[in-house]
C-alpha cells in the first residue's frame, strides 16, 4: 500500500563518525531515480537560509524486495549520504532529493565536543500493530522529551524483517521523526529470519543495510557490518551488539571498546537480555 516513487520517503537519521561533526541520512525512491542529493547548512531564522546549502552526491543502492515472495514491491533505490566536518553544538536544516522531487527541510543539532547532559528515548519492541498502536508511542515520546538527543530501537523493529510493509508501518508510525531525532537501531531476532531462497535459513533482512547507515567496525566480521557498533556522544559510550551471531567476536570487541578511555557513562544495548529468568533463555 506504499509504493516507492520518485518522491523521497521513509528518511532516517543516523551516527556514522564523531556525533559532533557528522551525521548520516538515507532515504528511498523508486528506481528512476538513479542520482540523487543532500543539502544541508546551518540552520538560522533568515528565510533565504537555504541559498548558502551545499549539496553532496548521494551513494545509491538497488534493492530488489522480490528476492522474498512476500513482497509486493520490486526494486527500489536506497540513497545515502554521510555529512561530515560539521561545526559542533550546531543546529542544522538538511534536505534530500533531486530537482523537482526535494523533500521538506529538516533539522539537527550536532554534539558537543564534551561531556554534557542530554536526555534520549529508548524503544523496546515495536513489532506488532507498528502503524496502529507503536504510533502512539513514538509520538508520545517526542511529546515528551522533545530535545532528546536520539533514540535506540532496541531490536525486533518489526515482526519480519524480510517484509517490506512491516517496514512500511514503522517508517509512517516515526514519519518525520526518524528524520530529525538521529536514530540507533538494534539488531533483533527478528531481524533475522528465514529466508525461502537459501533453504529457509536465517539470514538478516534484506532490507536493514539498505535503508540504515550506520557506523561500520574494519574489525568485525562481515557478518556483523552495522549490526555492532559503538557511538560517543558527550561523555557516553553506546556499544551497540548483535545477540544473534558470532558472539565470541563480539566479546573481544566489546572488551576492547570498554577499555577505551574517555566515556564517564558506558551504555549497553543489545536485543536479548544478558540474564534472563527464563531457563531456557
Amino acid at each position: 500500500w506504499e509504493q516507492a516513487s520518485s518522491h523521497p520517503d521513509r528518511i532516517f537519521l543516523s551516527f556514522s563518525g564523531d556525533p559532533a561533526t557528522s551525521r548520516a541520512v538515507t532515504w528511498r525512491t523508486s528506481p528512476d531515480i538513479t542520482q540523487a542529493v543532500a543539502q544541508i547548512t546551518p540552520a538560522t531564522a533568515d528565510p533565504m537560509f537555504s541559498n548558502e546549502a551545499l549539496e553532496i552526491p548521494a551513494a545509491t543502492e538497488l534493492a530488489d524486495l522480490n528476492a522474498h515472495p512476500r513482497n509486493t514491491q520490486g526494486t527500489v533505490s536506497y540513497h545515502s549520504v554521510v555529512f561530515e566536518d560539521l561545526k559542533p553544538d550546531t543546529l542544522y536544516a538538511y534536505r534530500v532529493g533531486t530537482e523537482g522531487h526535494w523533500s521538506e527541510w529538516i533539522q539537527f543539532r550536532t554534539a558537543k565536543t564534551e561531556t554534557a547532559p542530554f536526555s534520549f528515548v529508548y524503544f523496546g519492541d515495536a513489532q506488532n500493530d507498528i502503524l496502529s498502536k507503536w504510533s502512539r508511542v513514538i509520538r508520545m515520546s517526542y511529546q515528551k522529551a522533545p530535545d532528546a538527543a536520539f533514540a535506540i530501537h532496541a531490536g525486533d523493529l518489526v515482526n519480519n524483517g524480510h517484509f517490506d510493509n512491516e517496514w512500511a508501518e514503522w517508517f509512517k508510525a516515526g514519519g518525520w521523526i526518524h528524520a530529525q531525532r538521529t536514530g540507533i537501531p538494534v539488531i533483533g531476532n527478528h531481524e533475522i529470519r528465514p529466508f525461502p531462497a537459501l533453504d529457509h535459513e536465517k539470514t538478516l533482512s534484506v532490507i536493514w543495510r539498505p535503508q540504515f547507515t550506520l557506523p561500520e567496525e574494519s574489525e568485525l566480521p562481515d557478518a556483523l557490518r552495522e549490526t555492532v557498533y559503538t557511538v560517543d556522544y558527550q561523555g557516553v559510550r553506546i556499544i551497540v551488539l548483535n545477540s544473534l551471531v558470532e558472539v565470541e567476536a563480539q566479546a573481544d570487541y566489546l572488551r576492547r571498546q570498554l577499555q577505551r578511555p574517555g566515556a564517564k557513562w558506558t551504555i549497553l544495548t543489545s536485543h536479548y537480555s544478558i540474564f534472563s529468568p527464563r531457563p531456557k533463555r
